[in-house]
């Protein structure tokens, strides 16, 4: 059998298996009354999750998966940060339109097919009168979204 074949792998695959994934409760949710969003998530959370698995199983050891905070070109020095009192290194200043400048803290995941296929980002902001305005960048794989008539 060669090294790198799927046996070797991952060992034999069996549709059982995957069905069970679907119909067999987890405990976590086992004597719980669910709604098909709540299933969708918790589906799409195991897939991400197998998913996640998977990268560390096939990935070389010297690579690591690493979850970035913040935009990929914005780098601050931590002397910095501590002048301007900024309360951690996950947030940064962001201009948008009219020149108006917001605190953003982000959250990110590791990029799977799921996230690719499922996920966004949602943007809260708080507004303070005597303050910048903070925003929050959050990950999501499904909205809830109220479609009742007022």
């Amino acid at each position: 059998m060669a090294l790198h074949s799927p046996q070797y792998i991952f060992g034999d695959f069996s549709p059982d298996e995957f069905n069970q994934f679907f119909v067999t409760p987890r405990s976590s949710v086992e004597g719980r009354q669910e709604d098909a969003e709540e299933y969708l998530g918790f589906i799409l959370n195991g897939l991400h999750e197998e998913m996640l698995n998977l990268k560390k199983l096939l990935s070389p050891s010297s690579e690591k998966l690493t979850i970035s905070n913040g935009p990929k070109n914005h780098s601050v020095n931590e002397e910095e940060q501590e002048e301007q009192g900024e309360g951690s290194e996950d947030e940064w200043e962001q201009v948008g339109p009219r020149n108006k400048t917001s605190v953003t803290r982000q959250a990110d995941f590791v990029q799977t097919p799921i996230t690719g296929i499922f996920g966004g980002h949602i943007r809260s902001v708080v507004y303070q009168q005597s303050s910048k305005e903070s925003a929050t960048l959050q990950p999501f794989f499904t909205l809830q979204l109220d479609i009742q008539s007022d």
